[in-house]
């Protein structure tokens, strides 16, 4: 007598990279990069991105012979995935006691998960927003207390260990409210950076909020969905992941960088029966990691 599984495995075959890309594109900063042309996929261990950048003198042309100036300067970023993984066994056998009982299978041995697929979805949704604090505030030395946190540096951690631009009094922004302090942050960004169309400004949801709020207390009338900080160009980010941090980042989408593999046959959702412990193994098992890149374009300020 042997057990039959088969329509587990079909299952998640049909399911798993779909759950995957919800477990790492889930999440509002994923998302961001992803559009604008700033995540990398396929990335196994770590990956070098070439990066370029030239100087330009214009010089008077009504003269004859060359002066030539300038340079063409080429320089890497190393971006590393990290390995990730979150497992989860289901036994069914508590089941038998609760109301759930109905939608057990007969006899004793449970080879199939009850609402596979809601459980697994939710643990997508679930992964993702771990991802989405992972990706700005992981910190491998500094953290305690979070498993999650300790995977891998983050952007805030990188940037802050980069030649990053101080906005105003050392990071700290002036300014009597949230707004003011944000508009003190933009303009003392250098215009190179402003002016580029992949500008933007992250901050968190909740300095998001306040800032709204501070416009309606001044009976300002600006639609939610128009995130341009008001009086400017800036272009508001708001991300989960800074929630807390009050940290404000000025720079080009260009410069958030994150890497993925998400092609790889070890990146896999899984669901499978385990004989010998009867129970449902419920696995994910992911590669993630992000870099700065051109960190002397990127501002730092505390709003």
């Amino acid at each position: 007598m042997s057990f039959n599984i088969s329509t587990l495995p079909q299952y998640i075959d049909q399911t798993s990279k779909q759950l995957l890309v919800d477990t790492v594109f889930g999440n509002q900063t994923a998302t961001i990069l992803k559009d604008a042309g700033s995540v990398t996929l396929g990335v196994k261990g770590q990956y070098a991105l070439q990066l370029l950048s030239t100087d330009v003198t214009l010089q008077a042309g009504n003269v004859c012979g060359r002066s030539a100036t300038g340079n063409a300067n080429f320089s890497q970023a190393v971006l590393t995935v990290h390995p990730l993984k979150d497992e989860q066994n289901l036994c069914n056998k508590p089941l038998e006691n609760t109301w759930m009982v109905q939608y057990l299978t007969k006899g004793q041995t449970y080879t199939e998960a009850l609402f596979a697929n809601e459980i697994m979805a939710a643990r997508a949704a679930k992964i993702a927003q771990e991802n989405e604090k992972l990706i700005w505030l992981g910190d491998t030395v500094n953290q305690s207390g979070s498993t999650t946190l300790k995977q891998f540096d983050g952007f805030v951690k990188q940037i802050k260990a980069g030649a990053y631009v101080p906005l105003t009094g050392g990071t700290i922004a002036t300014g009597a409210t949230v707004v003011e302090r944000l508009q003190g942050a933009f303009l003392a960004t250098p215009s190179k950076i402003t002016e580029q169309p992949d500008a933007v400004i992250f901050i968190g949801t909740d300095v998001f909020n306040e800032y709204t709020v501070a416009l309606a207390n001044k009976n300002i009338y600006k639609p939610i969905e128009d995130k341009t900080l008001f009086g400017t160009t800036g272009k508001l980010v708001p991300v989960d992941g800074l929630i807390g941090t009050r940290n404000a980042f000025v720079g080009r989408l260009r410069s958030f960088q994150m890497g993925t593999d998400l092609l790889g046959e070890e990146d896999k959702a899984t669901m499978q029966y385990s004989i010998e412990t009867q129970n449902i193994y419920m696995d994910f098992h992911f590669a993630l990691g992000v870099v700065p890149v051109y960190i002397n374009e990127i501002g730092v300020a505390t709003v």
